[in-house]
């Protein structure tokens, strides 16, 4: 059809320098003329038919779309994890649209294993990102992550305990010594017979090793404890930057601090695609659970999505 001669046009100087370039010589500064022969169709359809062939030939541009929790939610039904999906729409006047969606991975893959179990990926990035923020603005904070991460634990009571234990190594070990004395001293062999000076060492031996492995355990706990006191100053740090962080951020950089914080999403399981949403935010750091963080920690109400301001 864009062949001019239907609408009664003659092309002259389409193919150049044919004899070594057959049809590779084609182009497009070519002579266009009305012939004497009577047009197929009216001037008007053919410059109309040209115009529709060449949007159909256009290449389909994609929408650079980005998904924050790829990989973080998980399948309401198989547990899988859900990936990226995204499905066009038509307009009336032909162009296309697209959604996002998140869908699961096994399905994706095999298609059969389990069903896809859509989420619409700005209602699940609405809400998961809404609820971080409530979390991070929260007063309390700081309070709250070191009663989660074990700050709380008296450490001077456990010091206390470790150095008793220590004194007692000590007076054990100073026991030890002496019945090794008498080992040597024909003397004092006299008074305690050497089966049971090997006795009584043999007894102190076996409380030194109970103590020692108390010692270790203790040692362990208050080293955890002072770390996790380190660690706490860093989290709460950064969980109180997140907001201007994360605002200020591209989209990669959004999905890598979303990926920091949360270990996993978990589903409601539903047939409506819409009310697909997370039950269960749980993070890195410390296993809090976002969804019921609200009424554990600030005697609020559950968190509750807003849909009117969710864009379609």
């Amino acid at each position: 059809m864009d062949n001019p001669v239907y609408a009664g046009f003659i092309r002259w100087g389409k193919q150049q320098n044919w004899s070594k370039e057959r049809r590779k010589g084609t182009t497009n500064e070519f002579i266009l003329v009305k012939g004497t022969h009577d047009p197929i169709i009216s001037e008007e359809l053919w410059e109309r038919t040209k115009e529709l062939r060449k949007d159909k030939k256009a290449p389909e541009k994609h929408q650079n779309m980005h998904y924050l929790l790829s990989g973080l939610a998980k399948c309401p039904e198989c547990g899988a994890s859900m990936v990226s999906q995204r499905i066009s729409r038509k307009r009336k006047d032909g162009s296309k649209v697209w959604y996002r969606y998140y869908c699961c991975s096994q399905w994706a893959n095999k298609k059969a294993v389990c069903k896809p179990n859509l989420i619409k990926a700005n209602l699940l990035e609405q809400q998961v990102v809404e609820r971080i923020m409530s979390f991070v603005k929260n007063p309390n904070l700081p309070e709250i992550l070191a009663k989660r991460l074990g700050k709380s634990t008296d450490i001077k009571e456990l010091e206390k305990k470790l150095k008793s234990i220590e004194a007692k190594i000590k007076k054990l070990k100073a026991d030890e010594d002496k019945y090794y004395e008498y080992l040597v001293d024909d003397k004092k062999l006299k008074i305690l017979k050497e089966e049971k000076v090997l006795e009584k060492i043999s007894e102190i031996n076996k409380e030194m090793e109970q103590l020692e492995r108390e010692k270790e355990n203790l040692s362990t706990q208050i080293d955890t404890i002072r770390n996790n006191t380190l660690n706490i100053e860093k989290i709460t740090n950064m969980l109180q930057n997140f907001e201007a962080i994360f605002n200020n951020a591209l989209a990669d950089k959004q999905k890598e601090l979303l990926h920091t914080l949360i270990k996993e999403i978990r589903i409601k399981k539903t047939d409506k695609p819409e009310e697909r949403l997370a039950e269960e935010i749980i993070l890195h750091f410390s296993e809090i659970d976002l969804m019921k963080f609200g009424k554990e920690e600030e005697g609020q109400k559950p968190f509750e999505v807003t849909y009117d301001t969710v864009p379609h």
